[in-house]
């Protein structure tokens, strides 16, 4: 279960975007991303590779990248469970 919480941070900086309705703006680049995707290295191997940007920027301390690149895994692919797991709050 997902609980609800409050952050200091952009919507794409937040756990599941903030759980939030997206701007017309987010949606097209997120229609953009996965087009990309799609018409590249596909699904799997995009997501692994956002989950180790990921993973990577929160060794760096820098949790706002971490948090969009674990977002973008998400919007990829929403059952997975890493991506879910890390978004957590």
């Amino acid at each position: 279960m997902v609980s609800r919480k409050a952050f200091q941070a952009p919507v794409n900086e937040q756990p599941f975007c903030g759980l939030r309705e997206k701007t017309p703006q987010q949606r097209a680049a997120d229609a953009a991303l996965v087009a990309t995707v799609d018409a590249g290295p596909g699904r799997a191997a995009a997501v692994q590779r956002l989950l180790d940007l990921g993973l990577q920027a929160l060794a760096a301390g820098d949790f706002g990248q971490a948090a969009r690149r674990y977002n973008q895994a998400y919007l990829l692919q929403p059952d997975a469970a890493k991506s879910i797991t890390v978004l957590r709050p």
